[in-house]
């Protein structure tokens, strides 16, 4: 895998052949299909014709990911590094969460086309929920087409605020269940241990299951966490035989929003369908 410094070194260098009129030869290995990347200002963008990005054909935005029945307004982009490597849709996937300098451009005006199009192509989702839930996102993106989409899709109640994320120093002190680590890896538990804070303290503020080996996800307690400002009671009337519809940004380990389920599940809804703005790793 790529490190962080070897990508803002590339980075750092297309941009200056960029700006000299001279691209590398190997500048089209990072063009992905249905984005346009500005190596100069850093940013991305939807191209023109919609292709690769926004699912048009009747169903195609509708998969299975475990037990969930996912819709997914954009869909992840194959890209390459330098040498080879998928990279996944980055810088894509930095610019929705304006990672490492990179930022995510696109007027209001173009969500709304772009919500109106999904909806138009999602024959089987159901357009009325009694209540929308967000999980935690640090995404203003993401926020700004849920919002649109949430006025479309009609609810009788939207929460953004039932969640949030944990951040990655209750994770580090409370976090880890050793003690399911050890019946599980009884000869090299410390070997497991250490893996897992290592990938924990490449973090930041708040904890990133997408960044974590998925095996050892289950090893992670309270990959989200409730916001406090709802007891059991509200909870029961909000999502008791209520239809929920779960609002996420990306589907990367996809265990943010199994998490969000979960909990919702144990005050048994009478269904849940989960829209995230940007799909599962996508193979073409």
């Amino acid at each position: 895998m790529i490190t962080f410094e070897e990508y803002s070194k590339r980075m750092r260098e297309i941009n200056r052949m960029f700006m000299d009129g001279n691209p590398h030869s190997c500048f089209a290995d990072y063009i992905a299909e249905g984005i346009v990347v500005n190596y100069v200002d850093n940013t991305v963008s939807l191209n023109d014709t919609d292709d690769g990005v926004v699912f048009l054909e009747n169903e195609h935005l509708v998969y299975r990911y475990k037990n969930l029945k996912v819709y997914s307004l954009l869909k992840r982009t194959p890209l390459k590094n330098e040498i080879g490597k998928n990279i996944d849709g980055n810088p894509f996937t930095h610019a929705l969460k304006k990672k490492y300098g990179w930022t995510f451009k696109i007027t209001q005006a173009e969500i709304n086309k772009y919500v109106k199009k999904f909806l138009s192509a999602c024959n089987s989702l159901n357009l009325h929920y009694d209540i929308i839930v967000s999980c935690p996102s640090h995404s203003d993106v993401n926020k700004r087409f849920m919002r649109v989409l949430a006025k479309r899709v009609h609810a009788d109640k939207i929460i953004e605020d039932y969640f949030k994320k944990t951040e990655k120093q209750y994770i580090l002190d409370f976090g880890r269940d050793f003690e399911q680590i050890r019946k599980d890896h009884p000869d090299t538990y410390e070997k497991v241990e250490q893996q897992i804070y290592a990938d924990i303290m490449k973090m930041g503020k708040y904890f990133e299951a997408g960044k974590m080996n998925k095996k050892y996800l289950k090893y992670i307690k309270n990959i989200v966490s409730l916001s406090g400002k709802y007891t059991e009671k509200d909870a029961l009337e909000l999502f008791g035989g209520k239809r929920v519809l779960v609002l996420d940004d990306v589907l990367s380990s996809g265990a943010t929003v199994s998490e969000c389920v979960r909990v919702i599940q144990q005050y048994a809804p009478t269904s849940i369908d989960v829209i995230t703005l940007l799909s599962k790793r996508y193979k073409k």
